[in-house]
């Protein structure tokens, strides 16, 4: 019994992945009142015109309280859309994050109790990611990757990127 205890105390957190999702992605969910509130607040792209049309959704991200949004239904590109990262705590709900891009991945690094998150988008001859880092009261960029997708060294460099 101790040994497989042990066995998947060790094997477990091997066995958890990274979440991974797009803001295209088909299990996003209308947002809740406050969060869709706050964001069509926010100074951002939402503001424009063509994107009063637009449908807040999004998701939870590892727990209740943080949560993904974007918007369906809209004129945004397939490469990139808009991004709001929201966090609730003591009954209130504030953006911590306000940025553009295509996919996001969950960390498994924490920083301030909050995962590291990792938002990427792409051209047929650009992609890019960003690592964004918790800082206690929002998220602050840290280290970009962009690939030159066209640029046989740059893809030697990041073929996991180019072999797609």
């Amino acid at each position: 019994m101790r040994r497989v205890a042990l066995a998947l105390f060790f094997t477990f957190p091997l066995a958890v992945s990274a979440q991974e999702f797009t803001i295209e992605s088909k299990d996003l969910t209308p947002t809740t009142e406050a969060a869709a509130s706050l964001v069509s607040k926010s100074q951002t792209v939402y503001e424009k015109e063509e994107f009063k049309k637009c449908t807040l959704v999004g998701k939870p991200i590892i727990q209740p309280n943080l949560w993904f949004i974007t918007v369906t239904g809209c004129p945004v590109g397939n490469a990139a859309g808009p991004i709001w990262i929201t966090l609730q705590e003591s009954g209130q709900t504030r953006i911590i994050l306000e940025t553009g891009g295509y996919s996001l991945k969950v960390d498994r690094n924490q920083n301030h109790g909050l995962p590291n998150l990792t938002i990427s988008s792409s051209t047929a001859a650009i992609y890019i990611d960003n690592l964004w880092q918790y800082n206690g009261n929002k998220y602050i960029e840290g280290k970009a990757r962009i690939v030159d997708l066209n640029n046989a060294a740059s893809c030697k460099e990041n073929p996991e990127i180019c072999s797609h």
